[in-house]
């Protein structure tokens, strides 16, 4: 639609002007393609888009600034506390698949929870535990549950003429695996690696995550407390295994414990090799046998581990718990609400010293809210434990303290220090996000039932504000008392009437929350009798073992 001068054509000139003119005859044009585009696709055009020129910078600025609140809303939502991740592999995709034979003995409970709470850190991992008996056990089964593993627990009693060292559970859990492999695989991994893991030794999440993941055919690699020594080891030159660093029969072909290989899955499905009655072939051990029965020559082996010169880590330790003084001593430990928990543990140099703090961070870890103290007795700190601490991703505290005259060698300066730590140092612990702490030292009892607190080390925690409220330490004058525990709360102003019981609730299988243990350690030669010359240090093969 065009608008003309009506006031005669004679001058010719715009009734309106040039400007308006222009303006009517460019709205009448829009007015025009949008009433057609509206008869064509039945929606507006021209006056929308400049609609969406004039109002679109500023719904991008709302945009962007909504992502930007969202984002700093979310890192608020973000734990305060440390997680620990689920171990990451390094590319690779197989399952890790962990044969572990059990049997009833009073430290089985113990055994079976540290190693779950060591195996729950792995992913793509299967569990098949073999029960030597006749059927499963509830306690154990409820361990395997709470680990959220997939797991197989199945009761095979040994066989007549096998030795009742888990040969046969081993052999039936082989059985399995051959029968079994697409449900253990699943549908998101093609391969495997299977690995024989007894309940009772201790090991670093690395073994799995850094090893037997990535054994392609057989990986075999050092163990610490085994074998009458302190390391067993390959011996590797040039990347190959030409001989074995170990004391007891050195001359098998492949002179290695049980914890000290994996085997790649596809080795176990092309044979049928299992676990015989016997094996001449390895002077009574297994190990030869099963692997040369499944075609294996030691030019299959590769060996993890062995790169540095010195200071090399060992990941796996044949440990074996001993019942402490020929009792057990439990008691429950509590359940903490959402209060700081600061766990103690004052520690010393020994040859178990590693794996048991291996065992106990893998345990730690998966507790959140926790601040763990660590004094050790000496006048340095230990670069492989804080580095075991570190791990952890918790919050820790770790200073030596060496303990002084008059003091006895069992802790308690070290816990004493520990609790002046707290006392100076409160706010720090607690962080911003706690106003409470429960502090805690790693009944029935056999030794003094008549005292106050007849109870362990183990068996006890106290509220923060308790600790703070009192000048209490772990002193001498409890020498006279014999057992430093009832000291320390007696001091901290409590009676009986103060304590607070866990656990006791139901009439029979009550659940023991915390064990006593102790690890043995191997018979490491020792100096003769009268001998005015100490006895050599045991040989260890350029790994850090505390000898």
């Amino acid at each position: 639609m065009t608008l003309r001068n009506r006031s005669g054509p004679e001058n010719g000139k715009p009734l309106f002007g040039d400007k308006l003119e222009s303006q009517a005859l460019q709205k009448g044009c829009e007015e025009d393609i949008e009433k057609h585009c509206r008869r064509c696709i039945g929606k507006p055009t021209m006056r929308t888009l400049n609609k969406l020129r004039k109002y679109g910078i500023y719904v991008l600025f709302f945009m962007l600034l909504f992502a930007m609140v969202f984002q700093f809303s979310a890192d608020l939502r973000q734990p305060a506390y440390p997680v620990f991740k689920m171990a990451e592999t390094n590319g690779t995709n197989r399952m890790i698949i962990v044969v572990t034979p059990t049997y009833k003995r009073m430290t089985r409970i113990p055994d079976m929870l540290r190693m779950a709470n060591t195996l729950s850190h792995v992913k793509d991992l299967h569990w098949i535990v073999v029960e030597d008996g006749n059927r499963t056990i509830p306690a154990v089964e409820e361990i395997l549950k709470r680990t959220n593993l997939p797991y197989t627990y199945m009761a095979h009693k040994t066989a007549v003429g096998y030795p009742r060292r888990g040969w046969y559970q081993r052999t039936m859990a082989l059985k399995f695996i051959r029968s079994n492999t697409s449900q253990i695989l699943g549908k998101e991994h093609e391969e495997g690696v299977v690995y024989f893991g007894d309940d009772d030794n201790s090991y670093d999440i690395r073994l799995f995550t850094e090893y037997i993941r990535n054994v392609k055919t057989l990986g075999i690699w050092a163990v610490g407390l085994v074998g009458g020594t302190v390391v067993e080891a390959p011996k590797v030159i040039d990347g190959k295994v030409n001989a074995f660093n170990v004391k007891w029969n050195p001359k098998r072909r492949f002179a290695v414990d049980m914890a000290g290989f994996a085997v790649n899955l596809k080795v176990v499905l092309n044979s049928d090799a299992v676990f015989g009655t016997s094996c001449k072939r390895g002077g009574g051990a297994p190990e030869t046998c099963l692997l040369e029965d499944m075609g294996l020559e030691r030019e299959d082996i590769e060996p993890f581990g062995h790169e540095k010169e010195k200071d090399r880590e060992i990941f796996v330790w044949h440990t074996k718990t001993n019942l402490f003084n020929k009792f057990q001593s439990c008691f429950r430990k509590a359940r903490m609400t959402d209060q700081m928990i600061i766990v103690v543990t004052p520690t010393y140099k020994r040859l178990t010293r590693i794996p048991d703090m291996i065992r106990m961070a893998n345990t730690l870890s998966h507790v959140k809210n926790l601040h763990w103290i660590v004094i050790e007795d000496g006048n340095k700190k230990i670069p492989a434990v804080e580095n075991i601490l570190k791990r952890t991703n918790l919050p820790y505290t770790y200073f030596p303290f060496k303990t002084i005259e008059g003091y006895p060698k069992r802790g308690w300066y070290q816990r004493t220090m520990a609790l002046k730590f707290i006392r100076s140092n409160t706010s720090q612990i607690l962080g911003k996000e706690h106003e409470e702490g429960v502090v805690y030292f790693e009944f029935n009892v056999g030794y003094l039932p008549s005292r106050t607190f007849a109870v362990d080390m183990a068996g006890f925690a106290v509220n923060l504000r308790v600790v703070m409220n009192s000048t209490a330490v772990f002193g001498l004058h409890c020498k006279e008392r014999y057992a430093p525990e009832t000291c320390l709360l007696e001091d901290m102003g409590l009676e009986r009437k103060d304590i607070e019981p866990f656990g006791w609730e139901g009439e029979k299988d009550r659940e023991i929350l915390v064990w006593h243990t102790k690890t043995s350690t191997p018979n490491i030669p020792k100096a003769e009798k009268n001998s005015t010359k100490p006895a050599p240090p045991p040989e260890t093969y350029g790994y850090f073992v505390e000898v």
